[in-house]
């Protein structure tokens, strides 16, 4: 899967990335030049990584630009755990 991220922030981290996940669950993300099959700014794909909402809700919210059908189903399950990530610092 390839994913457009945009960066405001930390503008060294936007660009096309690709994310692979072999079949034991490691992944891989390096920098590609290939078309992109998602766009999403950073704290879209932040906050599905962490567990905050879903890609495909925050699709559903129009702030993921879907190039390839079905791309956003795909990346949103794979996204998914069975064990949440949890923060480890109180605020």
């Amino acid at each position: 899967m390839v994913l457009d991220v945009a960066d405001e922030s930390c503008p060294w981290n936007a660009g096309r990335w690709r994310l692979t996940i072999d079949d034991q669950g490691a992944a891989r993300c390096e920098p590609t030049e290939d078309p992109a099959e998602l766009s999403m700014d950073v704290a879209v794909l932040g906050s599905s990584y962490l567990g905050g909402r879903s890609l495909a809700s925050q699709a559903a919210a129009g702030a993921v630009l879907e190039h390839r059908a079905g791309a956003v189903l795909e990346l949103s399950r794979a996204m998914r755990a069975d064990v949440e990530p949890l923060g480890t610092s109180g605020f």
